[in-house]
């Protein structure tokens, strides 16, 4: 009976301090966690990283890049980073100073995208940055990434905030939300499906948002472009793309 009477009471001295300890350590990781929420990527709120934190700031406005650039890495999900470069088209018939709201066609293929695990993507990066980009090494370089959802969760993009605090000259990036072109070549990519650009009932959002692409509307439109963008082949050195965001 006076061993059990002991247990009691050496049970109720112990059981505060039990609770307090184990209510600390939830409190911690609710904090933890709340922190780590706080610190996505958020597109629609672009500073939302900026306050707290020593992350370069994104590249200034550029009506001529505002959706591509040479480099485009599309964020997918968690996993995966899809990257697929551009080059610039020039028409010396169009005019420099249209300004269109919506993303031009570029032409964007399946093929054109090389998958990289979200893991790897900085040492991916780093070893390849002399294909990735052969811009003249005075002028800054510039890389976009693009989004399916606002929020990001995908560890490639805060890898590579990570990354350019600490180079001697950090790179000018974007954060996007993808494109309606982007989207849809990347579904195909993934499900292995045979990609028809022509056949799909793509929407009027190109250009001035009243054009569909493959139509002469469209075609009359980007012709007054002076300098727009197409996709290429991935890692294609015979395509100019040192005139990097002129």
């Amino acid at each position: 009976m006076k061993s059990s009477l002991a247990g009691f009471f050496h049970f109720m001295r112990i059981a505060p301090i039990k609770i307090f300890v184990l209510s600390l350590l939830l409190l911690g990781c609710e904090q933890r966690s709340l922190k780590n929420e706080r610190r996505l990527y958020v597109i629609s709120e672009q500073d939302s990283l900026q306050k707290n934190s020593s992350i370069p700031r994104p590249a200034p406005p550029d009506f001529q890049n505002r959706f591509y650039t040479d480099m485009v890495f599309i964020l997918d999900s968690v996993n995966d980073v899809h990257l697929y470069q551009t080059s610039k088209i020039y028409n010396l018939d169009g005019e420099s100073s249209v300004d269109y709201p919506f993303p031009n066609f570029i032409e964007l293929k399946p093929e054109h995208l090389v998958t990289v695990s979200s893991r790897s993507f900085i040492s991916f990066f780093k070893n390849n940055l002399h294909v990735l980009d052969n811009a003249n090494e005075y002028r800054a370089k510039h890389y976009y990434f693009a989004s399916e959802t606002d929020t990001i969760k995908n560890q490639a993009l805060y890898d590579f905030f990570e990354y350019i605090k600490h180079v001697p000259r950090a790179p000018f990036y974007v954060v996007r939300r993808a494109t309606e072109e982007e989207k849809m070549v990347l579904n195909f990519k993934k499900q292995h499906r045979f990609y028809a650009p022509k056949l799909i009932p793509w929407s009027s959002n190109f250009l001035d948002g009243n054009c569909k692409p493959y139509t002469d509307r469209y075609k009359k439109v980007e012709s007054q472009i002076r300098i727009f963008r197409r996709a290429k082949t991935t890692f294609d050195s015979e395509s100019n793309a040192s005139a990097i965001n002129l």
